[in-house]
C-alpha cells in the first residue's frame, strides 16, 4: 500500500483501507510504547518504506516521556538549533528569522524562537538555555518582549 501511495497511511482519510491500516500503525505504535512489540515485528515493519524512520520517532517520545520529558527538550536538538540560529543571524545581519521566511530553515528557526518564548513564558526554560540563547545578538531585545 506504501510504495504505491508514497505515503504512510493517515487515519484523517475518508479511505476505509488507508484508515484501516493507520489503525494498524496506531496499535503498533502502542505496543512499541509499551516494550511489548516483538523484535521480529519491529524488523518487518522496517522493511515498509518510512517506518524506520518512524520507528525512531517512536524510540524518542518512549525516551524523553520515560525521563518525563518532552522530544523538544532534548539537549542535542536546543544546542543544534542554537547553532543554526545563530548562523542565521550571522547571515542576516541580526535580523530574527520571522514567520514568513522564505525558507524552510527561517521558518524552522521561527518555529524554534516560538517554542523557547513558551517555555519562557511557563517556567520551564532552564537558567542555563536562557543565558544560551541571551548570548545571541537580539535576543535581549526579543526576550524582553516576552
Amino acid at each position: 500500500w506504501v510504495a504505491p501511495q508514497g505515503s504512510l497511511p493517515s487515519c484523517g482519510t475518508a479511505n476505509f483501507l488507508e484508515r484501516h491500516l493507520a489503525k494498524f500503525l496506531s496499535n503498533q505504535r502502542e505496543a512499541y510504547t509499551r516494550q511489548r512489540l516483538q523484535k521480529d515485528h519491529q524488523q518487518l515493519l522496517r522493511e515498509i518504506p518510512g517506518m524506520a524512520e518512524r520507528l525512531l520517532q517512536w524510540r524518542i517520545r518512549a525516551e524523553c516521556r520515560s525521563i518525563g520529558g518532552r522530544p523538544r527538550e532534548r539537549r542535542w536538538d536546543f544546542e543544534s538549533k542554537l547553532q543554526k540560529l545563530s548562523a542565521f543571524l550571522q547571515a542576516n545581519e541580526g535580523v530574527l528569522p520571522c514567520k514568513r521566511e522564505p525558507t524552510q530553515e527561517g521558518k524552522s528557526l521561527h518555529f524554534f524562537l516560538n517554542e523557547q518564548r513558551r517555555a519562557f513564558e511557563q517556567g520551564r526554560m532552564s537558567e542555563h538555555r536562557l543565558r544560551q540563547l541571551l548570548s545571541l545578538p537580539g535576543m535581549l531585545e526579543r526576550c524582553n518582549t516576552w
